[in-house]
C-alpha cells in the first residue's frame, strides 16, 4: 500500500480524518460515551465541565447556573447547555461578577430544548458559539 500513490493518500486522508473527529468529539478514549451532566437544580460548574453537555430539567423550579471561573489561557474552552424543561427559568450566570456572559451580566433561558454553546472569549467574557 506504501508503494501505490493513490492508496497511500487515501489512508493518510483517512488517518489525518480519523484524528480530527477524535479530537473534535473531546479525545477521549471512549468515544461511544460523550459527556454529558444532567442538571435539575441549581449547580455551579467548574473546569471540568468544560467539553461538556449540560442537560437542564427546570420543570421542578427555577434554576441558576453557574459558570466555571476563566482565565485567559482558558480562551476557546467551551461548553453547551440545553434546557430540556423550561416550564421554569434557568439563569446562567458568570463565576465573578465582573464577567459577562454574552455581553450581559447573565442569561435566562426560557424555551424547552434551546441551546447556547458557551465559550470563553476573555479572562472576563463568555461568548456564544
Amino acid at each position: 500500500f506504501k508503494e501505490d500513490p493513490e492508496i497511500r493518500f487515501f489512508f493518510d486522508y483517512f488517518v489525518r480524518w480519523a484524528h480530527d473527529i477524535w479530537e473534535r468529539t473531546g479525545a477521549s478514549d471512549d468515544l461511544s460515551a460523550p459527556r454529558i451532566v444532567n442538571v435539575s437544580s441549581t449547580s455551579s460548574l467548574d473546569s471540568d465541565h468544560f467539553g461538556t453537555l449540560i442537560v437542564v430539567d427546570a420543570s421542578g423550579g427555577a434554576i441558576t447556573i453557574t459558570l466555571p471561573p476563566i482565565t485567559a489561557d482558558l480562551a476557546g474552552s467551551s461548553l453547551e447547555i440545553i434546557v430540556i424543561d423550561a416550564t421554569n427559568d434557568v439563569t446562567i450566570s458568570p463565576y465573578d461578577s465582573g464577567t459577562t456572559v454574552l455581553g450581559d451580566t447573565d442569561v435566562i433561558m426560557t424555551a424547552n430544548y434551546q441551546s447556547i454553546d458557551f465559550a470563553v472569549e476573555t479572562a472576563t467574557s463568555w461568548m456564544g458559539l
